[in-house]
């Protein structure tokens, strides 16, 4: 299994230029969350993921390409929002 400075190092470089803050539970579970830098608006927070269900690089690859999507559909909602708003 990964070392916790690296899955966290790993984790956090996959977001930039975003804030990702990765920390470990007392679980051992992870708590990630990802946040917009100019604002500080959290946009995704991820809790109670099992550090043993990351104990690969594929697995690592999966869950930051999870996170990417879920990103991205969160983006997709908030410029429909806008151009709603924007129509009215």
């Amino acid at each position: 299994m990964m070392s916790v400075l690296e899955l966290r190092r790993i984790i956090e470089t996959a977001f930039l230029p975003k804030i990702c803050r990765c920390s470990v539970s007392h679980d051992d579970s992870l708590v990630v969350q990802i946040s917009e830098p100019a604002s500080g608006e959290v946009l995704v927070r991820i809790i109670g993921v099992p550090r043993s269900s990351l104990s690969t690089s594929r697995d690592l690859s999966r869950f930051v390409m999870q996170l990417r999507k879920e990103l991205h559909e969160r983006d997709a909602e908030q410029q429909a929002r806008d151009a709603r708003s924007a129509g009215r």
